[in-house]
């Protein structure tokens, strides 16, 4: 309420624990401002991660004409949200009990994600209705949603053993469809689909010219994970290009060549290959 004061760290559960619209529009004008600036840079952010389908007009997600979005670039921004462990530390919680204010008691809080939480509204209504609660095996986060024209909305995110899946559900009937939806989702992608790391054979060197040294070893630095689906895993070929020689001086990271790896004819993914060292040129 007006003259109250609440730590970012308040606010920021607050907004994504319990959807506090106002959470949202005090933290975008403390950030940029004013509201409008902090929406403007909402909208230059998506656009950066590559989501073409998306407009803002407010930090809350409330029905406003023009304001729009798509699961799939919702999957985008949440990918890239829960790279950063606060924000995961924060949507993963079940419960959260805010310190007295200047103008209220304590509060408490129960997510409204009945995957990771078994008590509070949701949870209730979901036992209620089915006899049984929705918590799953794994799950971390990460946020409901619900307008009439949006319908019941839930981005879950799941890992178990090396794999991690999001899911993304809008438009459901219920709390509990947007629940069992994303539910079935990941029970599906756990029960299809395996991790691949792409790597490469110890021993694979480039010839340099005109070095101190005929030749410089090889090796595979960004690691990167595929998702494949496990009834095609005998299909994946890696297919490794070097060049022939490299002119010394070699810097040390210095690109030499590719490894891509295929599933049949279909490249999934291409990483660089560099060279594990420095070579001097001849003097």
């Amino acid at each position: 309420v007006p003259g109250e004061t609440m730590t970012v760290e308040q606010l920021l559960n607050c907004m994504l624990i319990v959807s506090a619209n106002e959470a949202c529009n005090i933290l975008g004008e403390h950030i940029y401002g004013s509201v409008d600036a902090f929406v403007a840079r909402m909208n230059e952010r998506a656009a950066e991660l590559g989501c073409t389908n998306t407009h803002f007009l407010d930090p809350n997600g409330l029905s406003n004409d023009g304001h729009y979005t798509t699961a799939y670039d919702m999957y985008l921004i949440t990918k890239e949200a829960v790279s950063h462990p606060d924000f995961l530390m924060i949507c993963d919680a079940d419960y959260y009990k805010t310190d007295p204010t200047n103008m209220s008691e304590a509060r408490e809080f129960y997510n409204s994600n009945a995957l990771i939480c078994n008590g509070g509204y949701y949870a209730s209504v979901a036992q209620q209705n089915l006899g049984h609660d929705y918590l799953y095996e794994g799950a971390a986060g990460v946020k409901t949603g619900y307008t009439r024209a949006a319908g019941y909305c839930l981005i879950s995110t799941a890992q178990r053993g090396d794999v991690r899946l999001l899911a993304v559900v809008m438009g459901c009937e219920s709390s509990q469809k947007r629940t069992a939806d994303c539910k079935a989702l990941l029970d599906y992608g756990f029960a299809n689909y395996s991790v691949v790391r792409p790597g490469l054979k110890e021993g694979r060197t480039v010839a340099v010219h005109l070095g101190k040294q005929e030749s410089v070893p090889v090796e595979l630095v960004e690691r990167r994970e595929i998702l494949v689906d496990k009834a095609k895993r005998t299909s994946l070929s890696a297919k490794v290009e070097l060049a022939q020689a490299v002119p010394a001086p070699v810097e040390k990271g210095q690109r030499v060549g590719t490894i891509s790896v295929y599933s049949g004819e279909k490249k999934l993914i291409q990483l660089p290959l560099v060279a594990a060292e420095a070579v001097e040129r001849l003097s």
